[in-house]
Formats: structure tokens, sequence, C-alpha cells
């Protein structure tokens, strides 16, 4: 005993295969959780009949990636849902070869996922992978393209692995509505991309890609934002504020803005 808390003691090959095969659920269950297992009996508990010891191997970082493979298909829906979030933050530790087995395998298996016919097990995956860094850009696309708004969300919003090009792809192909807003508020965002943004002439993604001071805005799109903030009063004061707005601009939009708006460019300490 160490601090208070009981140290498990290793066990031997020969007494996990007997524990997989005769145990009842619950030791089942906790023997698919220890990761001093011998992967071919991880494998082995990967088609136990119960839902909860086979949740218990997907979240296993010693289960082997057959298991996984044989997890991805799992009737039971929390069981690919626990994998998909498994899978997404064990894939920074493999990163480092790409070109490896390993890997690809994982990758495959996050591609399956990301097809899955439950919403929560696509949603789980979304959520988890927007914020790796290595993410695969084909499965980001994938996700990205997704027909359910809780599942493209996070990708377009947070995932670094999206170029340009795959964004004004997107852009090009949703035409406006939450998909192009979700871009529109990305940590930052490009000059061609807010060009894009604004020409689909959706007015709330603008409004929110105004507000994003990691928004990169050509001033010759900011000109054109100002000009038809006359007739969308939404944008005013978003522009009004709009770090480092060219001083001919900021008085352009004097012209027209009501008293709040106003107060909010005369307390600006960038303008005359």
């Amino acid at each position: 005993m160490q601090d208070g808390v009981n140290e498990r003691l290793p066990i031997s090959y020969e007494e996990s295969r007997r524990l997989a095969q005769e145990g009842d659920r619950e030791v089942r269950r906790d023997l698919a959780a220890r990761e001093d297992v011998r992967p071919e009996v991880l494998y082995y508990l990967a088609v136990d009949e119960s839902a909860e010891v086979r949740r218990a191997v997907a979240g296993n970082v010693a289960s082997p990636i057959q298991a996984f493979q044989i997890l991805a298909r799992d009737s039971d829906e929390s069981v690919r849902r626990v994998l998909a979030g498994k899978l997404s933050r064990l894939l920074p530790e493999l990163a480092p070869n790409q070109l490896g087995k390993l890997f690809q395998l994982t990758v495959e298996v996050l591609e399956t996922l990301a097809r899955d016919q439950a919403l929560s097990v696509r949603e789980a995956l979304s959520t988890s992978l927007a914020d790796v860094a290595c993410a695969p850009p084909r499965l980001c696309m994938e996700l990205a393209s997704d027909v359910a708004r809780e599942v493209a969300e996070p990708v377009l919003h947070y995932c670094a692995t999206l170029t340009d090009e795959d964004l004004l792809r997107l852009i090009a192909w949703s035409a406006g509505g939450w998909r192009v807003a979700a871009i529109a508020r990305r940590p930052t965002v490009s000059e061609p991309v807010s060009e894009a943004i604004h020409g689909t002439g959706d007015a709330e993604a603008t409004g929110v890609l105004i507000a994003n001071p990691g928004a990169q805005i050509p001033e010759h799109v900011l000109e054109r934002m100002v000009e038809e903030s006359a007739e969308v009063a939404a944008w005013q004061e978003a522009l009004a504020r709009r770090p480092a707005i060219p001083p001919r601009l900021a008085l352009r939009l004097a012209e027209f803005v009501d008293q709040q708006v106003l107060e909010a460019l005369r307390a600006r300490r960038d303008l005359d």
C-alpha cells in the first residue's frame, strides 16, 4: 500500500486467460481495463457478450489495433463512441511515424467511425479530433462536410489541419449558413477566406467575421462592408470596434450610424 492506495499486483498471462474465459462480467470488465494484460487477451475480450466489457477494451490504451478494427463496427453505439474519443487522443502519440502501419491502421478505423450512422459517435469523434494538430486532412474534410451541425461545426471552427484551399471549397459548397459562420469564427482567418465569406452574401456570417479580431479583412472588402452597413445595422458596432480600421472608413461610418455606435468610434484611441 502506498499513500493509502492499493497497488494492483501484476497478472500472469495464464491467469488473465482464465479470467477472460471463466470470470463473471465484473471480473472481465476489470480485466479489460487493465493495461498490463497481454494484447491477445484484450483482443479476445473485444468480442465479449457484454457491452460493458467491450467498452473497457475500447478505452484501454493497451488494446491492439486489431481489437479497435472490430470495435469500430460494434453493435453497441456507446462502445463506438468511447473508441472514437480514445483513438483521437491516441493519434498524436503515433504522429511522429505517420508512414508507419500502426498510424495508417488507426486512421482507417477513424475513417470508419467518421461514417458511422450514429450521430453521437461522429460527434464524439469530431469534438475529440478538432484540436488535434496531426489529424489527417481527408478525415477532417469528411467531418467538416458532415450534414449534422454537431459534427461539422467543431472541425470548421477549430481544426488547424484544414487549409485555406479546403476552407474555400467548403465555403463555395455551403454558400452561406451556419457552416460559413463557423469558419468565420476560426481563431485566424486569412484575407482570401474572409473575402469568400463576405462574397456569400450571408449577413450573419459576415457579422461574425467583422467581430472576429483574428480575421484578416482586405481593405477593399472592409470598405464594401462599411458601405453595406448603412443597410445592415447589425454590422455597425462591430465595424466601429474593428481593430485598425482605416480612418477614412471610420469617418464614412460616422456619417450614418446612431449615437451609440458614434460613441464607440469616439472612444477609440487610434483615431483622431
